[in-house]
Formats: structure tokens, sequence, C-alpha cells
């Protein structure tokens, strides 16, 4: 079944090579709430990814099938990353560091253990969350 993305497996380098950032899902939503900043942006032509992470937590945020499909339409401009066995063990460790810290939840740390293996720019709305894991990764793309 096609979800709406375009997916590079998980060790394929040419994904890495082609995309140039990761983004999260508060850019995906701008993006759908039609946020001018965020439409902006977007045209001017980045080639970027996002994790299967942000699939999942914008596809949750739906509250119909056409909402789905909007959100599946938006998110198919990106790469899709999938989340590695060794994402989950990286992102179980900083689950278990910075949730007293942050109060960051399981997705966004499991969404961090991919960027750190991606090693990419992290565009997000959300540095304050973001940036104690992340470091320079983590940008505001607007």
């Amino acid at each position: 079944m096609d979800y709406g993305t375009k997916t590079k497996a998980s060790g394929e380098i040419s994904a890495v090579n082609q995309t140039s950032f990761t983004v999260d899902t508060s850019i995906i939503v701008d993006l759908l709430r039609g946020y001018t900043p965020a439409k902006i942006w977007a045209d001017e032509g980045h080639f970027g990814g996002l994790s299967r992470i942000v699939w999942f937590e914008v596809v949750q945020g739906t509250q119909s099938k056409a909402e789905q499909k909007i959100a599946l339409d938006t998110m198919q401009r990106f790469e899709l990353f999938e989340v590695t066995h060794d994402d989950l063990i990286t992102g179980a460790n900083l689950l278990m560091n910075w949730r007293p810290k942050l109060r960051i939840d399981a997705f966004d740390c499991i969404l961090c253990a991919t960027v750190l293996r991606l090693q990419l720019p992290f565009y997000t709305r959300n540095l304050k969350h973001f940036s104690p894991i992340l470091g320079g990764l983590a940008i505001a793309p607007y």
C-alpha cells in the first residue's frame, strides 16, 4: 500500500546525499494550516525529508479521511526516512536521559535518534525542545 511518500530504505546512502535536511511535525502542520512563512519557505524549492515518526504524528492529527488525504499529499514532497532498529535503541537511551529534563515523549526521542543518525539539519519551530539533544542540527527555517 502506498502511504503517500517516497520511501528510502534505511541504509541507502543516496537518500542522504540527495536530501539536504529533515523536518519536524511543526513544519508540516504549518504547511497544512497555510501559514504564510511556511508556504514561502516551501516554495523556495528545498529538497528535504521526514522521519516515519513525523509521518505518524501528522496522520495521527487528522480527523477525517479528507484531512488524511491532504496531509499525505503535503508530505508527498518529502523523502521518507524509515526508523531503524538502532534508532529505536538510541531513542530509548535519549528518553531515559532527557525525559526528566525536557518532558520529551518517546516519539520525539526516536525522531531525534533518526536525525542524529542522518546528521542532517532538522527544521523545527520547537528549538527549545530539540536543541538540547540535537545541538546545531536543530534550526528554525523561518
